[in-house]
């Protein structure tokens, strides 16, 4: 790991101090880049042929990598499993699903307040990166504390359940089995529609839609005026 440089100011980067001081330095690119003892990783106990994990992780959006890596790094054998091919949660992009960000989002808070304590999020050269940005870094996090052996993908959850001591989660054809169980799954997938406000908008003639619902710029709203709530 590399040493952590002081500020002008004679701070710390990222030690619980908010810098406000302008000089543009963006202490976060010298945070250092946490040791990898991936080779020391636990594995899963074989018990009666089955593989019994300490700990469970649904969902690998930015908290559910974070679970699953501060798991193994505690020394307890853990696996993530997500519904979708690859990780990054709202931070994939896909235009046919009613979530996710649009092809123009970009984060509203900047590096230094956003990446992780010890992974710099260092590959660019703005405070307030754009979706891809995002996403390319979590899978660098993913790479270098070498999480990849511990997940599975196209994992859709149908059933949790609990077998004794055990939790049971299981895929349309897979089972995984853990002591412990930490859900990662987000709040922000299922869209509240205006049919979910009841009469609100039914005297409102023009066309109501959901953020979830616009991933790029269109010509719909030229020369239109906009209300946009939340």
């Amino acid at each position: 790991a590399t040493t952590k440089k002081v500020c002008k100011e004679g701070f710390f980067p990222n030690d619980g101090f908010f810098c406000q001081m302008g000089c543009g330095a963006h202490c976060g690119r010298n945070l250092p880049r946490g040791v990898r003892v991936t080779e020391n990783y636990k594995q899963a106990e074989e018990i009666d042929g089955e593989k019994i994990y300490d700990t469970i992780v649904i969902g690998q959006g930015w908290s559910g990598l974070m679970a699953l890596k501060y798991q193994l790094q505690e020394g307890l054998s853990a696996v993530g499993v997500e519904r979708e091919a690859g990780i990054g949660g709202v931070w994939q992009f896909d235009e046919k699903k009613p979530y996710g960000v649009a092809r123009s989002t970009q984060m509203s808070s900047s590096l230094t307040m956003t990446e992780c304590s010890d992974f710099a999020f260092d590959h660019v050269k703005t405070n307030f990166p754009v979706w891809k940005q995002v996403l390319e870094y979590l899978n660098q996090y993913v790479e270098f504390f070498g999480l990849a052996p511990h997940q599975k993908f196209n994992f859709g959850v149908e059933d949790v359940s609990k077998e004794g001591d055990l939790w049971v989660v299981k895929s349309s054809n897979e089972v995984v089995k853990g002591k412990h169980l930490i859900v990662s799954t987000g709040a922000n997938e299922i869209p509240r529609t205006k049919e979910d406000f009841g009469e609100f908008f039914n005297e409102f003639e023009g066309k109501v839609m959901h953020s979830g619902e616009y991933k790029q710029p269109a010509n719909d709203f030229d020369g239109k005026r906009v209300l946009i709530m939340g």
